[in-house]
């Protein structure tokens, strides 16, 4: 049993604190109902645990959009999400949130300050709900709100290394109890159970009874677990990429394969930090290299204007960095290796830069982003870039305009 009076009282002086500058004071009354019995520490963190105060709701009141209401005034946000996207908040109702995050975060960096946490499964609800708060491209997220997330984990990280759990068992159950409940209905029929390429895969199968929120609740109602999916690649080595490949792959091709470009490019962003942790040998070994490949390089069409530019462009910079990656860790050594990855290269060159630049149009920015890209693969293929220049299709007057952008940059 901890020191109740002494745990009430620090959790309302920083809650009157918080609350005085810039959190709603609801926070408080959340808190004080918390703490008027008498508790124990799992029952306090439990009370007020960020699972609980998420800011995923903010780009979707699911509740509101099961209703049918719908806001189009100025001030509200919206989501690019496609028909079943809910409708975003207004400015003010997003600072609110905000702000609550603020003060729950403060709220358990004293309370933890007080009583560190140490049982296991808490550590490991606690650390999905701050790492939820790590990306500052995230709506939820503020530099506030990050910077004490980060604090925060750095110290369940260290009570980490020192249970019987460690770093690598902490990362394995929040792949196995918090990232693969939320893709267990999105499957993938290009692999197997253990996560490698099947050999003759089943066409996909979709009920017509059920609803894409059902079926992707990562995608609506938690999207805040693609940034924990990101924490956790940020953490990982060779050793526990393989001891955890089958929770890590239908996850990230779920997201690679999705129909929306934001969650596309988050799946290619995410594609390459595996990448950088996982052996060349055991890529091959799983047969998983030609997966990536398919399921990248239709981004690489995704052009204005049947996307809309910025969508464009901010899956370009994702997909073409994925590629090259891929080609590097699949093909890693010279002789043979070296000719697969000239030719994965000159594919995409041929079919995604070339291809692209002709149907760019007036869209500059897409075009020169394919500039750079030509120069990119251009340096790693070499003399052989020339034979896909040769003067026998459009692709001539391609090239007399990218060597023209490309002497002004």
């Amino acid at each position: 049993m901890t020191d109740v009076p002494q745990l009430r009282a620090a959790a309302q002086e920083l809650v009157e604190r918080a609350s005085n500058i810039e959190a709603p004071t609801y926070l408080s009354d959340d808190v004080e109902n918390g703490l008027a019995d008498p508790i124990t520490l799992t029952s306090l963190y439990d009370t007020i645990r960020l699972s609980d105060t998420r800011i995923d709701s903010v780009d979707n009141p699911l509740q509101d959009f099961h209703k049918g209401v719908v806001d189009e005034s100025p001030g509200a946000r919206r989501s690019s999400r496609g028909r079943d996207a809910p409708p975003a908040l207004h400015d003010s109702e997003i600072a609110r949130a905000h702000a609550k995050t603020l003060t729950a975060l403060r709220l358990l960096r004293h309370l933890h300050q007080l009583v560190p946490l140490s049982e296991p499964h808490l550590l490991v609800t606690l650390v999905a709900s701050l790492a939820a708060f790590t990306d500052l491209k995230d709506a939820w997220t503020t530099p506030k709100v990050c910077e004490e997330a980060a604090g925060l984990l750095k110290d369940c990280l260290e009570i980490s290394k020192s249970t019987h759990r460690g770093t690598n068992g902490l990362v394995a159950a929040l792949l196995q109890e918090e990232i693969r409940p939320l893709f267990a209905k999105s499957k993938n029929y290009a692999l197997t159970q253990q996560g490698r390429k099947a050999i003759n895969p089943l066409p996909g199968r979709f009920e017509a009874s059920e609803h894409e929120i059902d079926i992707k609740p990562w995608k609506y109602r938690h999207v805040h677990i693609v940034t924990l999916f990101k924490w956790v690649l940020e953490r990982v080595d060779a050793s526990t990429v393989e001891n955890n490949w089958p929770l890590i792959i239908p996850p990230l091709l779920t997201l690679i394969d999705d129909e929306a470009t934001e969650f596309k490019s988050k799946g290619c962003e995410l594609l390459i930090l595996l990448l950088k942790a996982t052996h060349p040998d055991f890529l091959q070994r799983t047969g998983l290299g030609e997966v990536f490949q398919d399921a990248v390089m239709p981004s690489l069409s995704y052009l204005p204007t049947l996307t809309p530019e910025t969508e464009s462009l901010q899956l370009l910079r994702a997909a073409y960095p994925a590629l090259l990656a891929l080609a590097h860790v699949r093909y890693p050594r010279d002789g043979e290796d070296r000719k697969q990855r000239i030719r994965l290269l000159g594919r995409i060159l041929r079919q995604g830069v070339l291809k692209g630049y002709v149907q760019s149009g007036e869209h500059v920015n897409i075009a020169e982003f394919l500039v750079l890209q030509i120069a990119v693969l251009v340096d790693e293929i070499g003399v052989s870039c020339v034979k896909y220049f040769k003067a026998r299709t459009p692709v001539r007057n391609v090239l007399g305009a990218l060597l023209t952008a490309l002497s002004r940059i």
